[in-house]
C-alpha cells in the first residue's frame, strides 16, 4: 500500500521476477539526450478524480543543469468533449472559457457556428452552398434527395432543406436588389459622360408567364399562375436588368389551410407567398406599374419604353411615375422584331386569290403562302436596317424616302422592277441582282412571279404599310428591340421551368437568375457565396474564373461577322433540305392535328322538305 500523496514511478508497470527491478530502467527522460533512473516522488492534487487522466512531464531548470534530481509533475490531459462542453456552457461559465482556450491552442482555423436567434440547428456551409446552387438549377429539393440516394449518399432531411432554401431565397432577393441599384449607378455615370440628364433612362420591357398557352381547356381564365417582367436599360452596351417584378397566385400554406376548413384568403395571411388573388388575371399593366414604382423610388425617370404589342406595361410605368412627377410623360415605342412577326401573321391570314401562287393543290398554295409571308417580313426588316444605317436613325430624312420605297417594293412583287434600282434599297432590278434570286425563300421554292389582282395588291400594300410608313418608323425611332428580354426569358427556364411550379421560392429563383445575367456566371457565384458566408477554395475560384472566360468567349464568338454569315448559309441549306424531303415523301405519315378524328358537318343545309310550318307566336302574358 502507498500513503496518500505518494506513488512510485513504476506503478502499473511490469517488474523483473528475480531482483524486482524494472524492465525498462530508463523511464524518465533527462533533458534531450540522457535518461535518469532516479525515483522522484510526485504529488497528486487533492482535487483529482478517478476518471482524470494525467501526462507526466519532467522539467529541468536551466540554472541547475548539473543537478541529478529533476522535477516531475502530472498535468491533466485534454480529453474532454469540446462539443458537450460548449453545449453545457450555460451551466458553467468557466467551461466555455476553457473550451475556447483549448480550441484556439489545438486549431486556430476552427470557426464555431454563430448562434442565431431562431430555434433549430444552424446549417453548415455545404448545406447553404447547395441551397444557393439549386436556385440556378431546374431541379428542387426532392430531386436532389433522389440524386444523392442514387449515388449511395445519405440524403438530407427535406424539411431542413426547405428551411435553408427559404432563407437563401430571401438573401438572394436582397442581394439582387442591391446589385440592380449598383447597375443603375453605372447608368448614371454613362449618362454623365454623354452629357444627358443622369436620371433619365430608356428601357425595354417584356413579361414571361409560367405556361405555354394563355387559356386552359380545364379551368376558367388564364392558364398561367405566375408571371414576371424585366426592365432592361438601353443606355449602355451591357444592357443591365434594372427592374424585376413578380406576380404570384400560388400559396401552399393558404391552400392547405383552406383544405382543412379554415377561412383563409390569399394574399393577406401570415407567411403568404402570393401577391395576387387566385381568381384574378395576371396583368402586364400592374407589372409595369410596380416597375415604375421601383425606378421612381430610386429617382429615375423613364422616357421611352420599348415593348411588344401584347401588353400595356408602358401605360403602367407612366401612371406610376406620374404619381411622383405629374408633368412627366412616358412614350411607348414598338419593337421592330415583334412588328415583323405581326406582319408575317397578317400576311398568313390574308385571303389572297386562288391563282396568286403557282401551286397545283391547296396544300402547295398554303405552303407557298407561308414562304411568301416570311419573305415579306425579312425584306421589310432589311429595308429598315439599310435606311437606319444610311440616315443614322434620322427619322425626318427617312420619312422622305418611305413613299417611294413602298411603291417600288409593291411594283417589284408585281413583276415591275423599273423603280428598284433607285428606290427599292434591296433590289437592283437587273437579271443578276434582283430580289427574286437574292431571297432564300423565293429562290428555294422557285417563286419567280406572282399573279396578283387588285385585291391582292391592296392586301399586300396594307401589309407593307405596317413597317414602311412614317408612322411606323416614328413608333420605332430608337430602333430598340426586346431581344435581350427574350434571351433572358430563355435563360430563366433554368431557374423557373414552365413545367415546375415553385410557389415559395419563385421570387428568390428569379432574383438569382437576374443576378447571374447582370454578372457573369462565375462572378455571380462568388458574390452569392460571399454574401451567404460560404468560403470557396482556391481551386473552386480558379474554375469560376475559367467559366467567366469561356462565357465571354462564347458571346464574342456569336457576334463575329463570319459566324453570322455562316449561320445564314446554314439556314438556307436547311430550307432547301426541308423542301426536298417534302417533295420526296408525300405519304403524309407525319403529325397532323385531328387527322384521324371524325369531322362534323358545321355548315347547316336548309332543305324545304324538312322545314316545318312556322307556328304563330305565343300571346304575351298579362
Amino acid at each position: 500500500m502507498f500513503t496518500k500523496g505518494y506513488t512510485p514511478y513504476s506503478k502499473g508497470k511490469k517488474r523483473s521476477k528475480k531482483d524486482n527491478s524494472p524492465r525498462n530502467p530508463g523511464w524518465f527522460p533527462v533533458g534531450t539526450s540522457g535518461r535518469s533512473r532516479s525515483r522522484t516522488p510526485i504529488q497528486i492534487p487533492d482535487s483529482a478524480s478517478a476518471s482524470t487522466s494525467y501526462v507526466r512531464q519532467t522539467l529541468q531548470s536551466p540554472d541547475c543543469e548539473k543537478a541529478t534530481g529533476h522535477i516531475c509533475t502530472l498535468r491533466p490531459q485534454a480529453n474532454a468533449n469540446l462539443k458537450i462542453e460548449e453545449n453545457n456552457a450555460l451551466h458553467s461559465g468557466m467551461r466555455l472559457i476553457d473550451s475556447e482556450l483549448t480550441t484556439s491552442l489545438i486549431n486556430t482555423t476552427y470557426d464555431k457556428h454563430k448562434v442565431e436567434s431562431k430555434p433549430g440547428p444552424n446549417p453548415g456551409q455545404p448545406n447553404v452552398a447547395l441551397a444557393s446552387a439549386l436556385q440556378d438549377c431546374p431541379i428542387g429539393n426532392t430531386t436532389v434527395q433522389q440524386l444523392l440516394a442514387g449515388v449511395d449518399t445519405p440524403p438530407p432531411c427535406r424539411s431542413s432543406m426547405q428551411r435553408t432554401s427559404n432563407r437563401v431565397a430571401a438573401e438572394m432577393v436582397n442581394l439582387n436588389k442591391t446589385d440592380m441599384a449598383q447597375k443603375l449607378e453605372l447608368v448614371k455615370e454613362e449618362n454623365r459622360k454623354r452629357g444627358v440628364p443622369e436620371n433619365e433612362i430608356n428601357i425595354t420591357v417584356d413579361a414571361r408567364y409560367n405556361s405555354n398557352t394563355i387559356v386552359s381547356k380545364k379551368k376558367p381564365g388564364q392558364n398561367a399562375t405566375q408571371a414576371f417582367a424585366l426592365g432592361i436599360e438601353t443606355m449602355t452596351d451591357r444592357k443591365f436588368i434594372v427592374a424585376a417584378v413578380v406576380q404570384n397566385k400560388m400559396c401552399w400554406r393558404g391552400a392547405w389551410l383552406r383544405g382543412k376548413g379554415f377561412p383563409i384568403e390569399c394574399p393577406g395571411h401570415e407567411e403568404c407567398t402570393s401577391n395576387l388573388y387566385r381568381a384574378a388575371a395576371l396583368s402586364e399593366y400592374e407589372l409595369g406599374k410596380e416597375m415604375g414604382n421601383q425606378l421612381g423610388l430610386q429617382k429615375f425617370l423613364v422616357r421611352y419604353v420599348t415593348t411588344d404589342g401584347d401588353g400595356r406595361s408602358a401605360r403602367g410605368i407612366e401612371d406610376a411615375i406620374k404619381a411622383l412627377e405629374p408633368m412627366w410623360e412616358v412614350e411607348r415605342l414598338a419593337d421592330p422584331v415583334h412588328l415583323g412577326q405581326s406582319q408575317f401573321r397578317a400576311s398568313n391570314r390574308a385571303q389572297y386569290s386562288a391563282g396568286m401562287f403557282h401551286g397545283k393543290t391547296k396544300e402547295e398554295n398554303r405552303q407557298l403562302k407561308t414562304v411568301f409571308s416570311k419573305d415579306i417580313k425579312c425584306r421589310c426588316s432589311m429595308i429598315i436596317n439599310k435606311l437606319m444605317e444610311k440616315y443614322d436613325k434620322n427619322i425626318h430624312d427617312m420619312s422622305k424616302d418611305l413613299p417611294k420605297v413602298l411603291d417600288a417594293t409593291l411594283r417589284c412583287y408585281d413583276g415591275d422592277c423599273t423603280l428598284c434600282q433607285e428606290h427599292s434599297i434591296v433590289c437592283k432590278g437587273d437579271a443578276a441582282l434582283n430580289w427574286w434570286s437574292r431571297s432564300h425563300y423565293l429562290s428555294t421554292y422557285q417563286i419567280t412571279a406572282l399573279q396578283m389582282d387588285k385585291t391582292d395588291k391592296f392586301l399586300l400594300q396594307e401589309i407593307l404599310k405596317m413597317k414602311l410608313t412614317k408612322a411606323a418608323v416614328e413608333s420605332m425611332k430608337l430602333y430598340d428591340n426586346t431581344n435581350k428580354n427574350e434571351g433572358v426569358h430563355r435563360a430563366m427556364s433554368v431557374n423557373l421551368p414552365k413545367n415546375v411550379i415553385y410557389s415559395k421560392n419563385m421570387e428568390g429563383r428569379l432574383a438569382s437568375g437576374v443576378h447571374r445575367n447582370n454578372n457573369m456566371p462565375g462572378t455571380s457565384t462568388q458574390l452569392k457565396c460571399k454574401n451567404l458566408g460560404v468560403d470557396l477554395s482556391t481551386r473552386s475560384q480558379l474554375y469560376l474564373k475559367k467559366m467567366d472566360t469561356n462565357f465571354k468567349y462564347s458571346q464574342d464568338y456569336e457576334l463575329r461577322p463570319a459566324v453570322q454569315e455562316r449561320r445564314l448559309k446554314q439556314n438556307a441549306e436547311k430550307l432547301a433540305e426541308h423542301k426536298t424531303w417534302r417533295e420526296m415523301n408525300k405519304k403524309h405519315d407525319y403529325y397532323c392535328k385531328d387527322q384521324l378524328d371524325p369531322q362534323p358537318a358545321l355548315h347547316f343545309q336548309d332543305h324545304d322538305s324538312y322545314c316545318k310550318p312556322k307556328l304563330n307566336p305565343r300571346p304575351a302574358a298579362d
